[in-house]
């Protein structure tokens, strides 16, 4: 931890989406001391393998130019999803204002995959000449197709691409296409999700019998579609908080309330409940 000190590498986490933007924070703007650290460990551990797995970083990841590029690459993508997102888990937050948001995160998604590839390689190189390392593309084998006696001789492939241009082409062009893809979830309109609930009420009907109502069902999905579940996991969490191990015996309408009361706190604050705390204090006071 001698050579990494503004920011603290970060695990991986399964549950926090946050998590990933932290992980890749820090190495985006602690490569060369993290690099050091690793040459550091390669040279002074003792343990074969650890020193081993280090070089093996330090050199063959950090020290190389397409892994330098692809951290800056999945830093900006991420840091622009990462404040969208929190900004969508706002209490008050509106569908139209999230929508609004979205559209924005996408515009930002096809603009950064039209004109930033060249401004993340500029950033890259800097990097690399900081640290020490070619700021050129390692040349891959080029593989060679046999050709076959009936094949015609003039007849041209085309020619391979640079290392440069590989990398744009299938590295980020592809990371760029899967980002618009996932933010353009295409929605049912209302036409298509209207036909569907009718669809799915023919297909549960049975003679007379009707299991539900098209018509009610597109109604009752319009009105009660979320913008996050960012509440629901706030319970959680508070769940978590309060049913510790020193309370397993806690009974579920005593969970329930304390549960409550720590959601709604903001709710809470505004009632004068003293009274009801000394009315339960003079209730259960022994004489």
């Amino acid at each position: 931890m001698a050579h990494v000190k503004n920011r603290t590498p970060k695990s991986l986490s399964s549950t926090r989406w946050g998590s990933r933007l932290e992980s890749v924070e820090t190495i985006r703007f602690q490569m060369s001391d993290s690099r050091e650290a690793l040459l550091e460990v390669s040279d002074c551990d003792n343990d074969s393998k650890i020193k081993s797995e280090a070089k093996s970083l330090a050199n063959n990841e950090l020290g190389d130019l397409n892994f330098l590029i692809a951290i800056i690459i999945w830093y900006d993508i991420l840091c622009a999803i990462n404040s969208v997102s929190k900004l969508l888990q706002s209490n008050d937050m509106r569908i139209d204002v999230a929508m609004g948001k979205i559209r924005s995160l996408i515009c930002f998604s096809e603009k950064y995959r039209d004109t930033s590839f060249e401004n993340a390689l500029d950033s890259a190189k800097k990097l690399a000449v900081k640290m020490d390392i070619d700021p050129i593309f390692p040349q891959r084998c080029e593989i060679r197709r046999k050709k076959h006696f009936d094949e015609n001789p003039n007849t041209s492939s085309n020619a391979p691409l640079s290392a440069q241009e590989s990398f744009r082409v299938n590295y980020f062009l592809y990371i760029a296409d899967q980002t618009i893809n996932y933010l353009n979830l295409k929605s049912l309109d209302c036409l298509s999700l209207k036909s569907s609930c009718i669809n799915l009420e023919n297909v549960l009907k049975s003679n007379d019998q009707f299991d539900i109502d098209g018509n009610e069902l597109f109604v009752e999905l319009k009105l009660t579609i979320p913008v996050t579940m960012a509440s629901t996991e706030r319970s959680f969490s508070k769940l978590k908080l309060l049913k510790s191990y020193l309370r397993s015996t806690i009974l579920q309408e005593r969970l329930n309330g304390l549960v409550l009361i720590a959601i709604e706190n903001d709710l809470l604050e505004q009632e004068e409940y003293e009274y009801l705390i000394d009315n339960f204090a003079s209730k259960n006071a022994t004489f």
